[in-house]
């Protein structure tokens, strides 16, 4: 299968942006919540998982934690789909 880019953006509201940059389509998109050194936060919420993305194609997912671990710092938001 041909491969494609995902892009990842987010804001402070908790909501992230994924957009297929390739001229495939994305199956089986996959995200992930992770703090300042890469690991990821759990439990995390996501509005939506493992979806699929058509080329120049974007979702915005919500994503939520528990209030009890407050913001972790440098939070970030990745994506993988099976052929990225």
């Amino acid at each position: 299968m041909p491969r494609t880019r995902l892009t990842v953006s987010f804001d402070a509201s908790s909501v992230a942006t994924v957009t297929n940059r390739g001229s495939v389509v994305a199956p089986l998109v996959r995200l992930a919540l992770r703090d300042g050194k890469g690991n990821r936060v759990l439990p995390a919420t996501y509005d939506d998982n493992y979806f699929w993305l058509l080329p120049d194609e974007s979702r915005k997912v919500a994503f939520t934690w528990p209030k009890r671990l407050g913001r972790p710092r440098g939070l970030t938001v990745t994506a993988e789909a099976y052929n990225s």
